[in-house]
């Protein structure tokens, strides 16, 4: 095989092969839809009113089929796009080529740039204004490319004024003209744009009949309820500056306020008396309490000892100098009723917790006597 085979799209190419003594063999190479589309010229710039064409190309085989579109709207059919009369509403924007043939499709697109002289775009040309309040006029166009130039006119004849935006000063009634522009581009000038401008007429309101004058006794009346008002309230301010010195004056009852005695001092005289330490003090000296149940019966008296102890008599404590001394122990200080309370009720706490703790010692080492006949029980202290 010396012939080189080549592809391109839907190309069908026919490939003879000989042998010597023998048949010739054909193979049909096939692509399947266009795959190469362009359009021609690239970039398309006109000016209004000239002609232009565009031509699309594209492979496949079988020859494919050409439309034109425009804002998704089919605007011509075949491979040539001619336009002899240019227009920027028209033809302005993207034009788009689509190759269709029965194996498939593909399209392209090209900006057709159409340039023309500026348009007038302004929506007001009749301006009602009064007298005293200046008038803004703006030469609005559209065009391609944007104008770079304007010329205003008064009732036809030309104004110094070459921008934009005209001010008319509406200072007198004379004012009230037409007033052209035009504005101008690369292309050419766009046609006159007219401004007409007229006087506002004002209805002046209806005059209002004057009141009738005010007689003297309502001067008279309106003026004494003036001054009463004003003494009224320099009396409330009078009256709430001194509330504390004249508040009777004012409504008010003053606050009595009662005379009171001076705190009494009161003075406990405290004796220390130093103990004998050969008398017994019968404050420290307890003697037990024995208890017994409520209910037994009178006929039975038999006893039985679950617990004793004997005691030695070097076992009987004799209570320590210090602890006699500071029962008695008070300083010799000055204090007052408060003060001798709290104490008195701190002695009655620690003499009740000395008197639980007493009971308890009494029950941990008292002789327990059972009745069996009524379930009493004695406590005997050892």
């Amino acid at each position: 095989m010396s012939d080189q085979l080549k592809c391109c799209g839907q190309l069908r190419n026919y490939v003879t092969m000989f042998f010597t003594g023998k048949t010739k063999k054909t193979w049909d190479l096939l692509a399947p839809a266009p795959t190469i589309i362009r359009i021609v010229p690239a970039g398309v710039v006109v000016q209004e009113g000239h002609s232009f064409n565009l031509t699309c190309e594209a492979d496949g085989d079988p020859a494919p089929t050409y439309n034109w579109y425009q804002n998704d709207m089919i605007i011509r059919t075949g491979a040539v796009y001619a336009i002899p009369n240019a227009n920027w509403n028209e033809h302005d924007g993207l034009i788009l080529c689509r190759a269709t043939n029965t194996m498939g499709s593909r399209q392209t697109w090209e900006d057709v740039d159409v340039q023309h002289r500026p348009v007038s775009n302004v929506t007001l040309t009749s301006i009602s204004q009064t007298v005293g309040n200046p008038v803004r006029l703006s030469c609005d166009t559209r065009a391609n490319p944007s104008a770079t130039a304007w010329e205003w006119f008064n009732n036809g004849a030309p104004m110094p004024d070459t921008s934009k935006v005209l001010y008319v000063d509406m200072d007198a009634a004379s004012a009230a003209r037409v007033y052209t522009c035009k504005a101008t581009n690369v292309i050419g000038k766009s046609p006159e744009i007219t401004f007409n401008i007229v006087i506002a007429t004002t209805t002046d309101p209806d005059p209002t009949p004057d009141p009738d004058p005010l007689s003297i006794g309502e001067i008279a009346a309106i003026i004494l309820a003036c001054v009463f008002v004003v003494l009224l309230m320099i009396g409330i301010i009078v009256c709430c500056c001194c509330q504390d010195k004249c508040a009777s004056l004012c409504g008010g009852k003053k606050e009595r306020i009662s005379p009171q005695p001076p705190p009494k001092r009161v003075e406990i005289p405290v004796y220390y008396e130093e103990p004998d330490e050969s008398v017994i003090s019968l404050r420290k000296l307890e003697i037990p309490k024995f208890r017994k149940n409520t209910q037994h019966s009178d006929t039975s008296y038999d006893f039985e000892i679950n617990k004793f102890e004997v005691l030695q008599p070097e076992d009987f404590k004799q209570p320590e100098q210090t602890h006699l001394a500071s029962d008695n122990a008070y300083s010799d200080i000055t204090c007052t009723y408060d003060e001798e309370e709290r104490r008195r009720k701190r002695r009655r706490r620690k003499k009740k917790k000395n008197k639980r703790l007493h009971d308890q010692q009494i029950r941990d080492n008292a002789i327990i006597l059972e009745d069996k006949n009524d379930n009493s029980r004695y406590y005997i202290p050892r």
